[in-house]
């Protein structure tokens, strides 16, 4: 009481901050003293003291027994911290303990709702504020016309458009004349789609305004109506709203845009334009300006003023120069009215922005044909051109213009450039073909327009390999060769031995042989074409001379040995598959031991063979000559006194040669040389196989055998499968365990690297072997020729005519010239 007493007198003398210290005291011995909390009250609100106000506020509350006095307390202190000091969190916090404490407290509720309002928690706000719907009459105005509608907010907010019309209509019974609800009711109508219904309260808005409506008001109703008439397709009706909101607000920039794109969907350009210009005038953000001035070159494009197009896309493209669509706008102007040079520069541009390779080569190849057909601008055109090809070297009809446009300037050497480049580029996608012509144009270029024999003759060589075929390129180069004898002479030579295999009966290749063998200073070589020459009739005198100067008219007398090495590199045809050679003389033992008949068969005696090395007999002293040369073992040799003919095969075990009546009567060395050297080349390894199974078929059958040795289930043609199990028992008879595991391997290799096998094909590659084989040794080609066409058909798989034709070609090749050499039989 003391304290009290003494704060009355502080107060009657004016000394506030005494007074409610002293208060303070009172409260801090008697918490509850409601004299100076009354006090204490009435001074803090005297002072202006908010925040002695809500300490005191809490203060109360505290002390509050009655739950729903205090909500109230909690209720007025959320509402000081509110709307006094401005603190949301400690607002909200008061609220909540009241609306904890009295659910039925809508003070409480309101500031909680408000709060929702303001931080846009709409399911709060709905959850807070939906009961007042029912009692938004009762409210004080203010705050029922702020919560009603900021409820109704909220229901829009939720896409729940029934409740908010519901909670719109509320208030508006209450303040039918709040414009600002009229004006929310016409654009709810708006979102849920009730465009006509929008459009009617837009406009009575406006009508029932009238001068209480601002000018910004106006333009706002005015923009709102155009919106919904242009909802309702009523663009007309749109535009004119537009027009009059742009009217009241000349700077205003909505309106405007509404009015804009309002006249494009018109497709009324001219207005457009007029308004594109107004509003880049008001507009200083870039990114804006970009889209204003492409739409303003779009309405002059389609007003075909395509100078003031093209002024607006270039403005727009300062702003941002890399706009796709914008270059493709501008592209599209200047192509229309044939402004190439600029057009050009666009296309470059646009090359620079796409990512697409492809694309960005097909912009620079139409830059490259306009400055090339419309400009006449051949450097670049090429640089375009050239450009493109980097990007997409699949152009051909860049290549193709940046060819003429190269040939058209005279710029070989970029010319040539261009095609190793395009070689380069596309080497995996062109086939021979294609390549082989790009080389033989790149040719051309150096041979005719350079004058630069040696990259020409790079590059057609390059072609021929691609295609060794074509015998036209083949015979330029050897004219190539022939201007510069001393590098090319080998190429040269090469290159006529090919085309001698193609038409061995070519004069101008023996002809152009025999002059590059002369200037080389080869005399065998030159002797080799010579005696060609001679043997068809075709030599010049001084050619007949040569060859008969150095003529030897006996057989070759060898100073070494056909090795192995030089058969495989000299005498053997690629036709003879060396692999099925060798499976063939694995398998050889086993044939011979299965098909060998008796002597008697033959008429032979197997205790009379010749002795070839001392008898009398030519032919067969010329077998043991040849034996040696060949390193090919002699086999036993008989004579068949009831048989009239030649040299002849007797298949024994082992196998032997017969001599008839015919072997042994008079014959030239040289042809009998020739017969003894083609007969002996059938004894190497496996090529007997050509002898004594002479089909294809019976062939096949051993190739079959040795497959089923390893693999019993491998399927066999019915028709050779008696055979086939024959030639099985055979290999399993005759060869070891270790020779078959062999066999099985060579055969297994020999199918994985060529599943189909021609032995029609290797035979006749052996048959055309032994023909090279006797002429080797005859030395004369003359006796060469006599003997194959003296021969029986049957003798050989060849013709007499594709015998010859083999005989002419390898007597002038580089084989058998080496082979010549490494045996020592050249002249001289």
């Amino acid at each position: 009481d003391l304290w009290v007493r003494a704060a009355l007198l502080l107060e009657a003398n004016e000394d506030l901050d005494g007074a409610i210290e002293r208060y303070k005291l009172t409260l801090d011995v008697q918490p509850a003293h409601t004299g100076a909390i009354d006090a204490l009250s009435r001074l803090y609100e005297k002072r202006g003291d908010l925040r002695g106000q809500a300490d005191l506020l809490r203060r109360q509350a505290e002390l509050a027994d009655d739950p729903i006095v205090k909500a109230s307390k909690l209720t007025a202190l959320g509402k000081l911290r509110l709307e006094k000091l401005k603190d949301k969190q400690a607002a909200e916090s008061a609220y909540e303990q009241a609306l904890e404490l009295d659910p039925d407290n809508r003070t409480a509720a309101v500031g909680l709702g408000q709060l929702a309002l303001t931080e846009k928690r709409w399911e709060d706000a709905v959850q807070l504020l939906q009961p007042l719907l029912e009692v938004g009459e009762e409210l004080p105005r203010e705050t029922a016309q702020s919560l009603l509608t900021g409820l109704g907010d909220a229901y829009r907010e939720l896409g729940e458009i029934e409740r908010a019309e519901l909670a719109y209509t509320t208030a508006r019974k209450i303040f039918p004349d709040d414009r600002g609800l009229a004006v929310r009711l016409a654009e709810l109508a708006e979102v849920s789609g009730k465009h006509a219904d929008a459009a009617e309260l837009f406009s009575t808005l406006l009508d029932d305004g009238g001068s209480s409506l601002s000018t910004d008001e106006r333009s706002t109703l005015l923009l709102k109506l155009g919106k919904v008439r242009e909802a309702l397709g009523e663009l007309p009706a749109a535009t004119a709203a537009y027009s009059a909101a742009s009217e009241l607000l000349p700077s205003a920039r909505e309106p405007l845009a509404a009015l804009g794109l309002a006249q494009e969907k018109q497709g009324n350009w001219e207005g457009a334009a007029r308004t594109l210009e107004r509003e880049l005038d008001l507009e200083a953000v870039e990114a804006k300006r970009f889209d204003l001035l492409v739409r303003a070159g779009d309405a002059a494009v389609q007003l075909k003023d395509r100078e003031q197009a093209a002024r607006r896309y270039v403005s727009a493209l300062e702003i941002n120069a890399d706009d796709r669509n914008l270059l493709s706008k501008l592209m599209a102007v200047y192509s229309t009215s044939k402004d190439w040079t600029k057009l050009v520069e666009v296309l470059v541009r646009m090359a620079r922005v796409v990512d697409d390779p492809r694309l960005c080569g097909k912009y620079l190849y139409t830059a490259a044909g306009i400055a090339h057909t419309e400009l006449g601008e051949l450097d670049e055109a090429i640089e375009y051109y050239d450009s493109a090809l980097g990007f997409d070297a699949t152009l051909d009809s860049a290549f193709r213009g940046l060819v003429e446009c190269l040939s058209k300037a005279g710029a070989w050497d970029r010319l040539a450039s261009a095609y190793r480049a395009q070689l380069e580029r596309r080497r995996e996608e062109l086939d021979d073909e294609q390549r082989a012509a790009l080389w033989d144009t790149l040719g051309s270029i150096y041979l005719d327009k350079l004058h630069r024999i040696d990259p020409a003759v790079e590059a057609y060589e390059t072609a021929s390999e691609l295609q060794p075929e074509n015998r036209s390129r083949t015979e330029l180069l050897v004219e190539l060769y022939s201007r510069a004898p001393s590098r090319f002479a080998d190429r040269a030579i090469a290159a006529h031995d090919r085309l001698l295999d193609g038409n061995p009966y070519r004069v101008e290749s023996y002809r152009a042989l025999r002059k590059l063998y002369t200037q080389l200073q080869r005399p065998d070589e030159a002797w080799l074409v010579c005696q060609a020459l001679r043997s068809l009739n075709m030599a010049e005198p001084e050619e007949e001379q040569f060859f008969k100067r150095h003529r030897i008219q006996a057989p070759a007398t060898a100073r070494e040995c056909i090795t192995d090495e030089l058969w495989r590199e000299h005498l053997l045809l690629p036709e003879q598959d060396q692999a099925l050679t060798t499976m063939l003389a694995l398998l050889q033992p086993a044939a011979v031991a299965d098909l060998a008949q008796e002597p008697e068969a033959f008429g032979i005696q197997r205790d009379q063979p010749i002795d070839c090395e001392r008898t009398d007999a030519i032919i067969a002293q010329m077998l043991h000559y040849a034996s040696g040369v060949l390193l090919v073992p002699l086999p036993p040799v008989f004579y068949r006194q009831r048989d009239p003919g030649g040299v002849s095969f007797a298949f024994t075990n082992p196998p032997a040669v017969g001599l008839g009546q015919g072997a042994l009567r008079s014959a030239p060395d040289q042809a009998l040389a020739f017969i003894a050297g083609r007969q002996l080349s059938f004894y190497r390894p496996g090529h007997y196989m050509r002898q004594l199974v002479p089909t294809g078929s019976g062939l096949r059958a051993w190739l079959l055998a040795a497959i089923r040795l390893g693999n019993p289930r491998f399927p066999v043609p019915d028709a050779q499968r008696e055979l086939v199990e024959r030639n099985v028992a055979a290999i399993s008879r005759t060869l070891h365990p270790p020779q078959q595991q062999a066999l099985t391997s060579m055969v297994d290799q020999l199918l994985r690297e060529q599943p189909e096998l021609d032995m029609k094909r290797w035979a006749l590659a052996v048959d055309l072997v032994a023909d090279r084989v006797g002429f080797v040794l005859a030395n004369s080609l003359d006796a060469a020729v006599a003997v194959v066409r003296a021969s029986p058909q049957e003798s050989s798989y060849a013709s007499e005519r594709d015998r010859l034709k083999s005989l002419y070609q390898f007597a002038v090749s580089p084989a058998y010239a080496a082979l010549r050499k490494a045996i020592g039989v050249t002249i001289g």
